[in-house]
């Protein structure tokens, strides 16, 4: 589960902003909306509202970023440059644009095994002798709880190439340490510090891999407008043990659905039933093609059996896609993070879905996402203050705003004696909303008309 995520520099923000998850003690309601795990205790939930392009998916890509480079998974970053003619991976790209610096700093603090960690790290993408200085900062520290929070338990690893100081679980002399600086020394520090020694001559450095790993495989982040089925249709057509509730899902999202399952198509099935003729169909039976693929998915409406990619509307195919990631998260404690889950689900629809997260049936599965829906501002029924996020612009001072609800001083009798959230931010009270003009745009343009009457 996350704690929290810190982001520096990074893309759309320039300043230092913090997503917290952890709940505010002075707030007593909702209970059921807290996970539970040994001594911490994180939120269920937590939701981003905001104008477009104001940071929220800015938000959702530093999750990502953190996660691929935990896993040392440099293609799954997506971010590319040119140099030289090849195309490379560049995390100077991800910097700031405004800021003049080629630093990033991202972390994240999340409980493991009734333990709980922050692993903070900064990118140097300021190029000397052709290479980029690389992981110039990275620190690992196990946390516990404290009176106010959360306190740093143990310093379990530390980088820090500016001020030439290493430590591993306090020995700045170890072996491993050594061997960092050897690695250092000889190039550039692409490699975060589990990956830059053998674990295998070092035990304790193995044990935190794992641990930093295993926390980044638990994290699912997806764009909802651009989500595959090949999830659902692997759970479907290999009948994993996700699959009854995967279906279930689907029908209590949709009311024509009486039935869903995945059928494996063959070329004279799909002919025969009004599929395009030039669809090649070669070599379906060995591998097939993700439209092919998506083509053994079969609804049946009231008795009728037919393709999904067909009938089905683009709500239920979206539906259909985020069905396997909700079940497969509460079902095995993951952390679901979603940029625009509101897009295209109907507004009940995407209540119900944060309604099972917070509910008290789920123990440690996380849902972090983006929203425009205005409906789920509904802290009587479904959040916390401590839930709610908003993010804005301050445009002369080319600055982005992070702040949560519980920042604004509501009080929980507030809340229940009628605060009107929903009406709030749609005037702009408890957040940032564009007011664009846009019938300027079909208006004449009176100043056009002066100077042609002059």
């Amino acid at each position: 589960m996350i704690l929290s995520v810190r982001v520096n520099n990074f893309m759309f923000y320039s300043d230092e902003i913090e997503l917290v998850m952890t709940p505010e003690i002075s707030i007593n309601r909702f209970e059921d909306n807290i996970c539970h795990e040994g001594d911490f205790k994180a939120l269920k939930s937590a939701c981003l509202y905001g104008p477009n392009n104001s940071g929220k998916t800015c938000l959702v890509r530093a999750i990502k970023y953190i996660q691929s480079v935990l896993l040392n998974d440099v293609v799954g970053l997506k971010f590319y440059a040119f140099h030289n003619g090849v195309l490379n991976y560049n995390p100077g790209m991800l910097c700031n644009h405004f800021t003049g610096s080629n630093v990033l700093s991202l972390g994240v603090s999340f409980v493991y095994d009734n333990r709980a960690f922050s692993y903070d790290f900064k990118y140097d993408s300021t190029v000397i002798n052709g290479v980029a200085r690389g992981y110039v900062y990275e620190c690992l520290n196990e946390l516990e709880r404290a009176c106010d929070g959360l306190k740093v338990k143990n310093e379990i690893f530390k980088v820090d190439a500016d001020n030439k100081k290493y430590s591993f679980c306090g020995d700045q002399d170890s072996q491993a340490v050594k061997d960092l600086k050897k690695v250092l020394a000889g190039k550039s520090g692409d490699n975060i510090f589990i990956y830059s020694v053998n674990p295998e001559l070092y035990p304790m450095v193995n044990e935190y891999r794992n641990i930093l790993r295993d926390f980044a495989e638990s994290l699912e982040i997806i764009d909802s407008d651009n989500i595959s089925s090949n999830k659902t249709i692997c759970a479907l057509k290999n009948n994993g043990p996700d699959k009854n509730k995967i279906v279930e899902l689907i029908k209590q999202a949709d009311l024509n659905i009486d039935d869903f399952y995945y059928k494996k198509p063959n070329s004279n099935d799909l002919l025969s039933n009004g599929v395009p003729g030039n669809v090649s169909m070669s070599g379906c039976d060995s591998e097939l093609s993700d439209f092919t693929d998506g083509l053994g998915l079969i609804s049946v409406h009231h008795g009728r059996k037919d393709y999904s990619i067909i009938i089905d509307s683009a709500g239920t195919s979206k539906t259909i896609a985020l069905a396997s990631y909700i079940v497969d998260a509460l079902e095995n404690g993951k952390t679901l993070v979603i940029d625009e889950l509101d897009s295209g689900l109907h507004f009940k629809l995407t209540r119900s879905i944060v309604l099972l997260f917070n509910n008290i049936a789920n123990n440690n599965a996380q849902l972090i996402f983006s929203t425009h829906d205005i409906t789920l501002l509904d802290c009587k029924k479904i959040f916390r203050q401590d839930q709610i996020w908003f993010t804005g612009i301050d445009k002369d001072n080319n600055a982005v705003y992070f702040y949560s609800f519980a920042d604004l001083g509501f009080t929980d009798k507030m809340i229940i004696e009628g605060c009107d959230l929903e009406n709030m931010y749609r005037w702009g009270e408890i957040g940032v909303i564009p007011e664009p003009d846009l019938l300027s745009i079909i208006l004449p343009d009176k100043k056009s008309e002066e100077r042609d009457e002059s």
